[in-house]
């Protein structure tokens, strides 16, 4: 099965830790929580592979290698809502650690203060 890179960057704290330890309690690499997460939330069907899925996770960021199906799902959501794929994915992380979740926008689109 081919894989597309997913690359969230500046992922918050809160999302970031309750992922991790996630991954530590279960002694399981992140993407595979990810990738758990995404199928319950798509209805995708997916088995954690034998091997660990590559990727690279610097402080604040995430670059996940996902199957296809994940990345679409997220892009046709965010284009439903009229946001990006980074701001459907966090708000998707968000609700299973069941903190609370932004509505995603798009980057092109500037904030109102």
């Amino acid at each position: 099965m081919s894989r597309v890179y997913l690359i969230i960057t500046d992922v918050p704290a809160a999302i970031r830790t309750c992922v991790e330890e996630e991954a530590r309690e279960r002694e399981m690499p992140l993407t595979h929580i990810i990738c758990e997460a995404l199928a319950a939330r798509y209805a995708i069907t997916w088995e954690a592979p034998n091997y660990k899925l590559p990727g690279t996770h610097k402080p604040g960021n995430w670059v996940l290698r996902v199957p296809p199906g994940f990345r679409e799902a997220l892009k046709e959501e965010a284009d439903a809502r009229g946001g990006s794929v980074r701001g459907v994915f966090l708000m998707a992380m968000a609700e299973h650690c069941g903190l609370p979740a932004l509505e995603p926008r798009d980057r092109r689109r500037k904030a109102l203060v």
